[in-house]
């Protein structure tokens, strides 16, 4: 199964790439059609296992205002901002920045706990920069590898995926990952 995940995640960028810039589909319809076909698979794959209402999730107003944050903020923003990215960029280079998240994570759990990180974390947060810098720049400091539309995209990806990581758990905790 990781096996499997991980060759479809990584297949997800390079499919993605060529259909946004040989095929000409555009980003939103891409996304949406995913998102929607794969909502439809979890939501039918959770009924069909716990047999149970699969709206029930939306009758606490609280969970309601959670997953409408998680959906759009998270789930639609990580989506789109990734495939925006690829469209102006190339894959390789929209998953670099995307996972740019556990920059923007450590920094929002420093500032809420108004705790420095870990001389651990600031190492990992210095690499990931450093190594982000190389990628947009070919370590030259007057001209980007990527054009300023793939990073802007990049950078707002690896905070929709912060949020994307950070926002579900309280939810995950009280129902399932599937519904």
């Amino acid at each position: 199964m990781v096996c499997l995940g991980a060759s479809m995640w990584g297949g997800r960028g390079v499919a993605g790439q060529y259909l946004l810039q040989d095929c000409g589909f555009s980003t939103g319809w891409l996304v949406v059609s995913r998102m929607l076909i794969a909502g439809v698979i979890l939501l039918g794959l959770d009924f069909c296992l716990y047999r149970e209402n699969i709206f029930k999730v939306w009758k606490d107003s609280r969970d309601a205002r959670d997953i409408v944050i998680f959906a759009t903020l998270g789930m639609l923003a990580v989506q789109y901002t990734y495939f925006a990215c690829i469209k102006y960029g190339n894959a390789a280079a929209a998953t670099v920045l995307q996972y740019l998240m556990p920059v923007i994570i450590v920094g929002y759990t420093a500032l809420a706990a108004r705790k420095l990180p870990k001389a651990l974390e600031m190492l990992c947060v210095v690499m990931a920069v450093g190594g982000t810098f190389l990628l947009v720049t070919h370590g030259s400091l007057d001209r980007m590898a990527i054009s300023v539309e793939a990073f802007a995209w990049g950078l707002v990806s690896a905070v929709a995926a912060a949020v994307y990581t950070m926002k579900p758990k309280r939810l995950i905790r009280k129902w399932r990952a599937t519904l």
